[in-house]
């Protein structure tokens, strides 16, 4: 039986090839990231030197900047990956659109509370702040 690779063109070849080197890179990657980062990053591409780590979201990508100089030294020594010069994080809006953010939960209003909203929206002398708080009064938020 042959290998799967045999039965693929060159350049089939050397994208699989390339897929399994960046899937490898990855788990050496995931294996030094904290805990909280892990399920927030992927290798994108390592070229010249250059590592590309993607995220969705620039909130977590602030986060990994604090953590630049330690994976770099990581994976030039621990993990063996002497040629790599620079490391850069990029945001992805196609996995922001991916993965929707998750929806903030409101606690439910008592009626005191938009009895008490409604009171001082009466009382504002300020129009947009006073419309603002009518329609908060207003809502119906689900329980």
């Amino acid at each position: 039986m042959r290998r799967i690779s045999q039965c693929l063109n060159t350049q089939l070849t050397e994208i699989l090839h390339r897929a399994t080197l960046l899937n490898k890179l990855n788990d050496k990657l995931l294996n030094y990231l904290p805990e909280q980062l892990r399920d927030h990053f992927t290798v994108g591409s390592f070229t010249n030197g250059y590592l590309v780590l993607i995220t969705p979201d620039p909130v977590w990508a602030s986060q990994l900047r604090y953590h630049l100089p330690e994976l770099r030294d990581y994976l030039r020594k621990e993990a063996g990956i002497y040629q790599l010069a620079s490391i850069k994080i990029s945001v992805s809006t196609l996995a922001n659109m991916q993965t929707p953010p998750p929806q903030p939960k409101f606690p439910p209003i008592s009626p005191k509370a938009r009895k008490t909203i409604l009171t001082g929206s009466e009382q504002c002398s300020y129009e947009p702040l006073k419309d603002a708080l009518k329609n908060l009064a207003k809502t119906v938020i689900p329980q």
